[in-house]
């Protein structure tokens, strides 16, 4: 409610768009019979398996400074599901900024779906690798997405194959792509 007080149409965007910071974390809460029927246990692998765990989401409006939405969820649909479904619902074309817990191909696959803009570091893999190597600062780069970029997502397996246009910048003052 805040951020809808704070939002106007004469909101100065960036290229036409308005930029959402996106991130997320793991919350542990207090272990009641409520929390573990809703949440579950945690995962295990941050060291909390003893007590329920969500996952929440924050989408900063970076014009209005405020919180455009924040997300809870358990665990698992973690910071990419979350920031897809924002941008299936967001009605304005964004730009969204997030880090490397928004890296993966098929994300950005799917971000680019939805009609809006992801900017994000990109950590690993050949792209990036060749990409350092090429020592330029922009490069447009055609990426297929593979079986093994699909792995977790079983229901999405026929997209292997599928090929999409993205842009990679390297940011002034590095001397290697982060």
């Amino acid at each position: 409610q805040t951020h809808q007080c704070a939002r106007s149409p004469a909101d100065t965007l960036y290229e036409g768009l308005r930029v959402t910071l996106v991130d997320g974390t793991k919350i542990i809460v207090p272990r009641t019979d409520e929390t573990i029927a809703k949440y579950h246990l945690g995962s295990g692998r941050t060291g909390d398996a003893y007590f329920p765990q969500i996952h929440a989401g924050g989408f900063l409006d970076l014009v209005t400074g405020t919180f455009a939405d924040v997300n809870f969820e358990h665990g698992v649909p973690a910071e990419r599901q979350m920031v897809f479904e924002h941008a299936q619902g967001a009605k304005e074309p964004t730009l969204y900024v997030g880090d490397a817990g928004q890296n993966g191909m098929f994300h950005v696959y799917r971000m680019m779906q939805t009609g809006h803009h992801l900017l994000m570091a990109l950590k690993m893999g050949d792209l990036a690798e060749q990409f350092r190597k090429s020592g330029r600062r922009s490069a447009r780069v055609q990426v297929v997405l593979t079986r093994a970029q699909l792995k977790d997502h079983p229901e999405h397996a026929h997209l292997a194959g599928s090929s999409f246009t993205v842009r990679l910048i390297r940011t002034y003052g590095t001397t290697k792509l982060r």
